[in-house]
């Protein structure tokens, strides 16, 4: 048992690579890698898409939005590595949240608790980096002409 989580232990410190090397290892599964926008601090927020584009169905994974609650971020990079969709579009991204994971908030750097901002029952919530602050409005998070999650499906890159 000890040997087992020693393994997974090591493959999880394994995926801490950039996006242009999950996609070379990834070779045939990989569609797309590509940076969908930028951090408010000028990171970029990469994505993959994986699977069947011109399919009615399409799939968004983010691996974390909370600068510090970021487990997943090795989860949608295994996925990306695994995944073989064809009855579906697949979009993955590893990291919504770049400049949270930077400084280890939960916040992006204007103190918006990016899982509170997108459209869908939007309400005003805390103050500025307050943990579950919504921001002044929805979509307020992003940095300007990014598309974070908010539009995956609806348009092409």
């Amino acid at each position: 048992m000890r040997g087992s989580r020693l393994t997974l232990a090591l493959s999880i410190l394994s995926l801490v690579f950039p996006l242009g090397q999950a996609a070379s290892d990834s070779a045939g599964l990989v569609r797309r890698a590509d940076v969908i926008g930028e951090s408010v601090r000028g990171r970029p927020i990469r994505a993959i898409e994986l699977g069947d584009p011109a399919s009615a169905r399409t799939v968004l994974v983010v691996g974390c939005i909370h600068g510090n609650e970021c487990a997943g971020i090795a989860v949608s990079r295994l996925l990306a590595r695994g995944a073989t969709p064809t009855t579906f579009d697949l979009w993955i991204v590893p990291n919504l949240n770049p400049d949270g994971y930077a400084l280890r908030v939960r916040q992006n750097a204007r103190g918006v608790d990016l899982n509170r901002n997108f459209p869908s029952e939007w309400r005003l919530m805390g103050e500025r980096w307050d943990p579950q602050y919504s921001g002044p409005r929805p979509l307020s998070g992003p940095k300007p002409g990014s598309r974070g999650g908010s539009s995956f499906g609806s348009s092409p890159m």
